[in-house]
């Protein structure tokens, strides 16, 4: 019997591989939403597997975008105290992508931390806005992963999963409750998002 750890990182290699051929006909860097029905700390994990087999098989850069909103999510789980990040790079002008992103300890895999949010109150800038701001971003990255909480916890979540080019819905064997899947599958259904994968985790 296989140990549950090489079983858990053949799932991620496979996923990772099926993700780049789900997304290969992508211009530039594909846009990858994960939203979680679990905690931001498992989610974040799924992150990080996710990125360090897309790295791992592809030799390629990956940026992390923490765009949950919220405490408790990639930046949290790294340890980054940018008082600047994903947020306010969406809502002013005068921030640069370039000075946003950290590295971690992968010399592949970067992140962008949430910020501050302190203009989050204020309405967001457009779609293709947010879209352009997000492919300025990823210039120098193969993919691009942005962090999301439940789709039914911010509404402002749903603008980033009708831009992405792949949206994975995480949940929880035997812990998801069946009626939360279904309230946001139907969350999708109803804002015309298409190719969610839903992806499971003990």
């Amino acid at each position: 019997m296989q140990p549950k750890k090489e079983l858990a990182s053949r799932s991620y290699r496979f996923l990772a591989r099926q993700l780049a051929k789900d997304v290969a006909g992508v211009e530039g860097a594909p846009k990858i939403v994960v939203s979680s029905t679990g905690s931001l700390e498992l989610s974040s994990e799924i992150l990080l597997m996710l990125a360090y087999f897309l790295q791992d098989e592809f030799r390629c850069r990956i940026l992390l975008v923490d765009g949950t909103f919220r405490q408790g999510g990639i930046s949290h789980r790294l340890g980054i105290a940018n008082p600047l990040g994903f947020m306010d790079y969406l809502c002013s002008k005068d921030c640069q992508p370039e000075t946003l992103i950290v590295p971690t300890g992968n010399k592949n895999v970067f992140v962008m931390p949430s910020g501050s949010g302190l203009s989050m109150d204020q309405q967001l800038v457009e779609r293709d806005q947010i879209s352009a701001r997000l492919n300025r971003a990823s210039r120098s990255f193969a993919y691009v992963i942005v962090q999301q909480d439940r789709i039914l916890n911010d509404s402002r979540y749903l603008v980033f999963n009708e831009i992405a080019d792949l949206v994975l819905l995480h949940a929880v064997e035997q812990k998801t409750r069946q009626n939360d899947l279904e309230l946001c599958q139907k969350v999708y259904e109803d804002h015309s998002i298409h190719g969610v994968r839903l992806v499971l985790s003990e």
